[in-house]
């Protein structure tokens, strides 16, 4: 319930602009006549997710030296770890000298762990700051713009405090104004040099250049999805597969080669930034909360679900399927039967080879981890299914970590996959191949 009332209710995005709305909008999904039992585990989560966002954000306010909270905001982001989502909280700054103007701090606090972002992009010795200082060229001309570094601090029990900064998704721009840049190509060849995955337009900000009034430098607002084996490696992918970097072919230049990434600099700098780390994996395709709206419910197949009474994310998935396999159950209880029955199998077939029809956004563990031939036992089958109906129950989406030590892949703490050790990505051959695809990418313009 959690998951479905604060940020379709209290979102950035959201429609319900005003405290009488909002009210509404929170009786409208209470008063959906279930029984307490249902209805229970849902409120009690919603009070304890406001307790834990409250302490995480009187831990930040000590760490920036702030004497009171001026405005907190819920961004309309997916809840997962901690069934908790992204806070833009306005801080204001604790002075020595009374007379002194008073500061206001707007900082993003995260619920997550942002150790590895911080590795890989966050401001002081970052792998982002390490590239920058590289002498890159493409087609030889050299690059003379940067990746966008953010000040990131991390805490084991109160997630991520992180530089919050204005910008724009690429999809939101004026097709007339110009978003490339070599601060853009810079931040392409990061990607995939790092193999990072979904970048979708929400993930990518731009933010305008004063002096030009281009949008020519992107930000990654998510970059812990790392080492994707679709995309490491791979520049052409890693532009195809992130669609937060937009699909302006015309403004684009042939890259036909890149240089200055060699295979001391990728064994060096690049690995050692992954080790010892977990990594975020997203093999299956997640939702906007406040994107869906009521025409998911009126599909004349979708008759068997009354209102927004069940979990949106659960029917993401009855949405999905075959008309000759959807469930048809009268009523509550069968529902409730039915769904948790159908989701063993159609879950763990989208976890693990993805959706054909969305390979795009859901490949599945073994298009996004890999190897293509593992097959989970049963006890994994178990964990998996077990954890994933606890999410849902919860307004959340299952969230999966991928130690690249061991090549685990974990859920709620407990292995589901097995997948490639941090040597196996980093292998002779893997950084030869690598070094050979910046040097003939093969991308041209259409």
């Amino acid at each position: 319930m959690e998951g479905s009332i604060l940020p379709y209710a209290f979102g950035e995005k959201g429609s319900y602009d005003t405290k009488d709305k909002q009210i509404k909008k929170i009786f409208e999904w209470l008063n959906i006549g279930l029984d307490i039992d249902f209805i229970s585990p849902r409120i009690n989560r919603v009070i304890k997710g406001i307790r834990e966002m409250y302490f995480d954000i009187v831990y930040w306010g000590f760490w920036i030296n702030s004497e009171r909270v001026i405005n907190i905001k819920l961004a309309n982001s997916d809840l997962h770890n901690r069934g908790l989502g992204v806070l833009f909280v306005t801080y204001q700054i604790k002075k020595n000298n009374r007379h002194q103007p008073k500061e206001l701090v707007t900082k993003v606090i995260k619920p997550e762990d942002k150790s590895l972002e911080r590795e890989l992009l966050g401001t002081g010795a970052s792998l982002a700051e390490e590239l920058n200082r590289t002498a890159i060229c493409v087609n030889g001309e050299g690059l003379l713009g940067a990746v966008k570094t953010l000040d990131i601090q991390t805490s084991r029990n109160h997630g991520s405090m992180v530089e919050y900064f204005e910008g724009e998704q690429i999809d939101r721009i004026d097709g007339t104004e110009k978003t490339e840049s070599d601060s853009k190509t810079l931040t392409e060849i990061f990607t995939a040099l790092t193999g990072m995955d979904d970048l979708h337009y929400e993930n990518l900000l731009y933010q305008r250049n004063s002096e030009t009034g281009s949008y020519d430098t992107p930000a990654m607002i998510d970059a812990d999805n790392a080492l994707s084996k679709r995309i490491f490696g791979n520049l052409s992918e890693a532009i195809e597969r992130n669609n937060g970097f937009g699909a302006r072919r015309s403004e684009r230049q042939n890259i036909d080669c890149v240089t200055g990434i060699d295979e001391d600099f990728i064994l060096r700098v690049v690995k050692p930034r992954f080790m010892g780390k977990k990594g975020r994996t997203v093999p299956i395709r997640t939702t906007d909360l406040a994107s869906l709206k009521n025409e998911y419910w009126k599909n004349p197949n979708l008759e068997f679900i009354k209102g927004e009474t069940w979990d949106i994310y659960i029917n993401y998935f009855l949405y999905n399927i075959k008309n000759d396999e959807r469930i048809r159950l009268k009523s509550d209880n069968e529902l409730r039967n039915g769904w948790e029955a159908y989701l063993v199998n159609y879950f763990l077939k989208l976890l693990t080879t993805g959706n054909p029809a969305d390979s795009r956004t859901a490949p599945g563990l073994r298009g996004v981890v890999g190897p293509e031939d593992y097959e989970m036992t049963n006890e994994q089958k178990s964990i998996a299914v077990r954890n994933a109906l606890s999410d849902f129950r919860n307004g959340q989406i299952p969230f999966y970590e991928y130690d690249f030590s061991t090549g685990y892949v974990l859920s709620h703490g407990s292995i589901i996959w097995h997948g490639p050790k941090l040597d196996d990505i980093f292998s002779g051959e893997a950084v030869a191949r690598m070094i050979e695809n910046f040097q003939h990418p093969g991308m041209q313009v259409e």
